[in-house]
């Protein structure tokens, strides 16, 4: 599985890095009211919520409660590439599930008209690594949340939920 994986992980990388959108820094300033109302009902919430940027492939909203949740602290977590990072937490052999179901909802949502593309969103959940070493399943949740100027996906809206141990 090891060539596998890795090629899974070049045919991941490269479908992110070559997902173009149309957008500029006015529209980044129009998120700054969006960015606080989520960050803000993400204090409430014992979960996360994540904007994901597809056109800077970066978190703009990454909230320190799935670092919480996961019990890790921010030293415990070298600098990396986020989504890097992400993938090195999930367990190996629930990876290449995880990035076949990723890649395929982006080119599931580029097939879509742009009234449609609101109306999906990919629910998966697998096992993620705690600080402890002990994993634990995460349900995610993701759904568009903007589209760029050409009607491209821009801007995903992300739900992480740690399962109970019960």
């Amino acid at each position: 599985m090891g060539l596998a994986l890795e090629i899974l992980k070049k045919k991941h990388h490269s479908i992110l890095e070559n997902h173009t959108c149309l957008v500029n820094d006015d529209d980044y300033s129009q998120l700054v009211n969006e960015n606080r109302i989520v960050e803000k009902i993400s204090e409430f919430e014992n979960r996360t919520f994540t904007l994901y940027d597809l056109n800077t492939n970066s978190y703009l909203i990454k909230n320190s409660k799935f670092k919480l949740l996961l019990e890790y602290r921010s030293q415990d977590i070298p600098e990396k590439n986020d989504m890097e990072r992400f993938h090195e937490l999930i367990h190996p052999n629930d990876l290449p599930f995880v990035l076949e179901t990723e890649m395929m909802a982006l080119e599931f949502m580029q097939d879509l008209s742009i009234a449609e593309k609101y109306n999906h969103k990919l629910v998966y959940d697998f096992r993620i690594q705690k600080q402890t070493g002990v994993y634990r399943r995460l349900i995610i949740q993701i759904g568009l949340h903007k589209l760029d100027h050409n009607g491209n996906a821009w801007l995903i809206f992300i739900i992480s939920d740690l399962l109970s141990d019960n």
